[in-house]
């Protein structure tokens, strides 16, 4: 799975200056783990991109 996180600007701004347009992809991939019979992901980005945006938002 792939996610991509961007900052676009709308010409609206309440801070002094705006951020930086920017965009990066967040992935994970999932794997099915015979052992336990449910799917495995290779990283906790998607968990970590979830904090950033509960603290931004």
């Amino acid at each position: 799975m792939t996610v991509t996180d961007a900052t676009v600007l709308n010409g609206e701004s309440c801070d002094d200056q705006p951020p930086k347009p920017e965009a990066h992809a967040i992935s994970v991939t999932y794997h099915w783990d015979k052992k336990t019979l449910h799917y495995v992901k290779d990283s906790d980005a998607l968990d970590r991109l979830a904090g950033e945006n509960a603290k931004r938002f």
